[in-house]
């Protein structure tokens, strides 16, 4: 159990070391909302139980609408709020980048969710390709609505892709389908956090302009040779 907890948990490892190569960041001020992240699974498990409770009074089990609202609200809602709530108290560890703060939570909360579903059984193989892909993306998304100041899209915008996500990939239907979410959940991740200076490359020094003829010290002065 305990090899396949660890496989399972590799691309978190990977990622994190991605967000540790930002400049000017490494990987201790990331641990504050990774364990923040981590953390925000109580919370999330008790929400994630009071709304499946009101939901079982108010929809029929079985039905598509019952389907969607649970992943929408008793998944991805209850997932999202806990996990914006740590990103809250653990966002200034990383000297404001929110986006790279909101996708540490995301991993953090990931990584416990994996541990709990090896221990149950559940296979490593999955979870090592769908969870740490997919929370990330999911920090990202809330990362990058806070940095535009958008007061509810950052808990919004996650949640319907949360919820969206999960009732394509547990619906019946043929495999490509949560395949293809994956591999773009990965993609765009790679790609946001490139575009923010986080490549893993040392980036070159630009290379001053030549001061412009006859300016500064070598400017020869009258009767003598410039030197």
């Amino acid at each position: 159990m305990w090899t396949e907890m660890a496989l399972a948990l590799v691309p978190t490892a990977l990622l994190m070391a991605l967000l540790a190569r930002a400049p000017g960041r490494g990987m201790r001020p990331l641990l504050r909302p990774l364990l923040a992240g981590a953390a925000a699974t109580v919370p999330a498990c008790a929400l994630s139980m009071a709304a499946e409770a009101a939901l079982g009074m108010a929809v029929p089990e079985g039905s598509v609408a019952r389907h969607v609202l649970r992943y929408l609200l008793c998944v991805a809602l209850a997932e999202e709020a806990a996990k914006r709530a740590a990103l809250a108290r653990a966002h200034g560890s990383v000297g404001g980048d929110v986006a790279l703060a909101s996708v540490a939570v995301g991993l953090g909360f990931g990584a416990v969710e994996d541990a709990l579903y090896v221990a149950r059984g559940t296979s490593w193989l999955p979870r090592a390709l769908t969870c740490a892909s997919g929370h990330a993306a999911f920090g990202l998304l809330m990362g990058m609505a806070l940095e535009r100041g958008r007061p509810r899209l950052p808990l919004l915008l996650p949640t319907l892709v949360r919820g969206a996500y999960d009732a394509l990939v547990r619906a019946e239907g043929p495999a490509a389908v949560p395949c293809t979410l994956v591999a773009l959940a990965y993609v765009a991740v790679v790609r946001a956090l490139r575009g923010r200076g986080v490549t893993g490359r040392e980036t070159p020094l630009p290379t001053p302009d030549p001061p412009p003829a006859g300016s500064g010290s070598n400017r020869a002065s009258p009767g003598g040779s410039g030197f």
